[in-house]
């Protein structure tokens, strides 16, 4: 599984609000905070987008800025599953491009910069545009020829 392809990684809060009555019958609300760890573990995260900016020439004038759309369909259903514990699995989902490779890849993950960042494998370091409880956005920047090619990752909780 190309790590590039599920690699794409910010975050919003989610509340949760939950309500009780006292024996006067009024109500209550205690707002409580999941934390980012919270947000990300236990959970098979899809990718559902990938965008590029600036896009990439596609040989006929125009640009393409939508990677997902050139992702093969035996990788869109790929999920990643991360571990409290810093360990994740990266797995092929149910159409398996290259049946020659593992079911499943294992790795290491860890947020850095105050929890803004999360870092895949020591290596690549994803912006966290937004992590909520269902879905996260991911940023990765990187120089390409002189410039800064930037790709955000959208995935979703199934």
């Amino acid at each position: 599984m190309k790590k590039t392809t599920l690699l794409g990684i910010a975050l919003i809060a989610t509340f949760a609000f939950f309500t009780s009555c006292s024996k006067d019958s009024t109500t209550k609300t205690t707002t409580t905070t999941e934390s980012n760890t919270q947000k990300l573990v236990g959970k098979n995260w899809f990718l559902s987008a990938a965008i590029m900016n600036p896009g990439i020439p596609d040989g006929t004038g125009g640009t393409i800025t939508d990677f997902y759309a050139l992702m093969d369909d035996c990788e869109k259903d790929n999920f990643m599953n991360f571990n409290v514990n810093g360990t994740y699995i990266s797995d092929e989902g149910v159409t398996i491009c290259d049946t020659t490779s593992a079911q499943t890849t294992p790795g290491t993950w860890k947020f850095t910069n105050n929890e803004t960042n999360l870092l895949i494998d020591d290596s690549t370091n994803l912006g966290i545009v937004q992590l909520e409880a269902s879905m996260m956005k991911l940023k990765l920047t990187e120089s390409i020829g002189g410039g800064d090619q930037t790709i955000t990752y959208s995935f979703i909780k199934k």
